[in-house]
């Protein structure tokens, strides 16, 4: 069963997080892309802005989630059924 996957990524995309996010869009569905203008840390990178800067990765986490709220419900729901048995 294929579910939704949420990845965030910083802007400006280099050529592999583009190569990442056509393979994930050409695998599942229900792939979401969200960009997030990001600031470069001291070492002009941002790998690490969900823990850098939360303030900006949450709204899109939490959006991502009450969209699919109940997806996520009837999976987990089907897993534990599933593990029963």
């Amino acid at each position: 069963m294929k579910v939704p996957q949420l990845t965030v990524m910083a802007t400006p995309l280099t050529d592999a997080c583009v190569k990442m996010k056509d393979v994930a869009e050409a695998n599942n569905p229900d792939f979401e892309l969200a960009r997030v203008q990001m600031e470069r840390d001291v070492d002009g990178g941002t790998h690490y802005a969900h823990l850098n800067r939360p303030h900006k990765i949450w709204p899109v986490i939490e959006a991502f989630i009450n969209k699919h709220q109940d997806r996520f419900a009837s999976t987990s729901e089907s897993s534990a059924e599933t593990n029963m048995m």
